[in-house]
């Protein structure tokens, strides 16, 4: 039977296209037929799908010039053997231009993106194209997270509602950058059937919005004209100014102020690879990174020099270039002395720091590197409430105390002279009006620790999951880094997860037969195993108090108080409120699990 002629005036495809520039200034029928000639490349067969044109045609409706491909799509039924059955599909491709702007519309989604992909003519329109589309009455929105992944915070979220920006949270939510939206953001000409401003979708990172359903092609084009109007003519600001914004536009960054290494196998719920572990813990504890001032005469951008130091010793100063094409970062490293720098140390230097999924680099502008993109954010203003403790006589840049074998861990803690952050949670971190140490405690450090210390109130009945974290300078000066709490925080978060769901007499028996194990402490003196402490746990109540606390003496209640009274837009300023912000969204987070969130800093 013969096939019917096919009017592409009587076609009423979906309008969800990807928005696109010109990448070499053709325009109109030029710039058409070499979009088209680089899709219809794309439509060929591949592994178990035959793909055929059927259909062909080129139009110009008013200022538009079109392109319309018909194509058919032969495969196997995924539950059939192969050669047996066949199901066949019609896809459209539809190419409109206006001047140098160009529209790629495709009824196959996986399609569009596979003719997006590395696509020479055309280029995505930038985000500021697209966020004139972002209005209010938000009824779905997807977010993708810009921090550190871990267990306890999701890696992106969908929301549905019916106005969505009164719904996100000021301080959860503002490591999340806007992925997708559907809002009502007042197109001219674009109205729903109750003449309200039409419900539009919006993707602001991949150049695409999505209307509906077009009655014909002239209403397509009718559309389009309007979509094309609206992107360029219309004022905007961008929406959802609590999230992370996405840039595309790097040329004001500069001024880079501090690193910080965040491995996601550190925070992971899965099993790691024990060599992978390692790396992760010695490049994010064992090692520190300062932002070296620029060389006189250097040219502000993204670049930076790097003070890179291991356990306290120095590996050298580095240049670690930082590229920005097509949105995404590139990093390389250049050790600064090539003849002392190639050590298996510089190697995994190296490594750690050109990865752009574990690295975050902070700079004066306001904007941050993080996963491979730049954003934009916003901090809050509230402060954190800082519990300041006295560490003098103890070595701020020491976790624990050396030992050597056949020494153990859990005999050296405070002992022999033991200035160690350990031996200050042991003397001081508990103490009744004498000063001397009080209630039970049990050291925990390990792979898969419940914390460092875990304290035991007999009286108060409130258990204290301590997680320490060594300073990164022990200078009367330094100033705030957010670098020296963000992982250690989102561990302590993470392990009160834990025990929504694992009882914690059962978590601390695991531990019981290890050389740890031994580690524990009533009243300040110790004790031969964790037994009488397991019975003290064994006896709290169902619903007992629970306390996570920080140690990590970094931040100086010095800097709290100058931070206070210095203008906004001061790096040092900016830094505290980075810091301020983590820990009350890690406060909220903590509540969610019934516990408080305590930071104990410096005095």
């Amino acid at each position: 039977m013969a096939r019917a002629p096919i009017s592409t005036r009587d076609l009423t495809p979906f309008l969800a296209p990807a928005l696109l520039d010109s990448a070499d200034q053709s325009a109109d029928a030029i710039l058409r037929d070499k979009i088209g000639k680089a899709a219809k490349a794309k439509i060929r067969g591949s592994e178990g799908v035959t793909r055929r044109v059927i259909n062909e045609t080129d139009d110009q409706v008013r200022e538009f010039y079109l392109r319309t491909i018909i194509y058919e799509e032969v495969r196997s039924p995924a539950w059939a053997a192969p050669d047996t059955l066949s199901d066949k599909t019609h896809q459209l491709l539809i190419i409109a231009v206006q001047g140098t702007r160009a529209a790629l519309n495709a009824s196959d989604g996986a399609m569009r993106d596979r003719i997006l992909k590395r696509l020479k003519p055309a280029r995505p329109v930038p985000r500021a194209a697209i966020e004139p589309f972002v209005g209010d009455d938000a009824s779905v929105l997807h977010l993708s997270g810009v921090h550190t992944p871990t267990a306890v915070k999701p890696n992106s979220k969908s929301l549905t509602g019916s106005a969505l920006e009164h719904a996100l949270d000021p301080l959860g939510d503002q490591t999340f950058v806007l992925s997708a939206v559907r809002s009502r953001p007042g197109v001219p000409g674009l109205v729903d059937a109750k003449n309200r401003p039409a419900s539009i979708g919006a993707a602001p990172g991949g150049g695409r919005i999505w209307v509906g359903r077009q009655k014909s092609l002239d209403d397509f084009v009718a559309t389009m004209e309007r979509v094309f109007l609206h992107a360029q003519t219309a004022s905007t600001s961008p929406r959802f100014a609590m999230l992370a914004q996405q840039i595309t536009d790097v040329s004001a960054v500069q001024g880079a102020y501090e690193i910080i290494l965040t491995p996601k196998d550190l925070l992971s719920e899965d099993a790691v690879d024990a060599a992978d572990f390692e790396f992760a813990r010695k490049w994010a504890y064992d090692a520190s990174f300062e932002v070296a001032s620029p060389p006189p005469g250097a040219v502000p951008g993204l670049s930076l020099v790097v003070d890179c130091t291991l356990l306290g010793v120095s590996l050298g100063q580095a240049d670690l270039a930082v590229t920005f094409i097509d949105g995404m970062v590139g990093l390389d490293l250049t050790w600064k002395d090539a003849a002392t720098s190639s050590t298996k140390d510089h190697h995994e230097c190296r490594r750690a720091l050109t990865d752009p999924d574990i690295i975050k680099i902070h700079y004066e502008s306001g904007h941050a590197i993080a996963q491979g993109r730049c954003y934009s954010s916003q901090y809050t203003d509230q402060p954190f409430d800082w519990t300041f403790q006295s560490f003098q006589g103890y070595d701020l840049e020491k976790e624990k105390p050396a030992f050597t074998k056949p020494q153990s861990l859990s005999s050296a803690i405070g002992t022999n002279g033991d200035n160690s952050l350990f031996a200050f949670v042991l003397e001081k971190l508990f103490v009744d009006a004498a000063g001397k140490p009080t209630g039970w405690l049990a050291c925990d450090d390990g792979s898969m620790e419940l914390a460092d210390f875990i304290h035991l109130d007999p009286t108060t009945k409130i258990v204290t999951l301590v997680h320490v974290k060594a300073s990164g300078s022990a200078k009367p000066d330094r100033q705030a880094s957010v670098s020296d709490f963000e992982i250690v925080v989102s561990q302590a978060v993470k392990n009160l997860r834990h025990l929504e769901r694992r009882p914690l007499g059962a978590e601390l028996t695991k531990g019981k037969g290890k050389k740890i194990g031994s580690a524990v402490w009533k009243d300040g003196v110790r004790q031969k195993n964790r037994d009488d402490f397991l019975k003290a746990i064994g006896q709290l109540p169902d619903r007992y108090k629970k306390v996570a606390m920080v140690v990590q003496p970094r931040l100086t209640q010095a800097e709290v108080t100058a931070c206070e009274t210095l203008a906004k837009g001061n790096n040092r300023l900016l830094r505290m409120q980075q810091l301020n912000t983590l820990l009350l969204a890690s406060r909220l987070s903590a509540m969610a699990c019934g516990a408080q969130l305590v930071a104990v800093v410096d005095a």
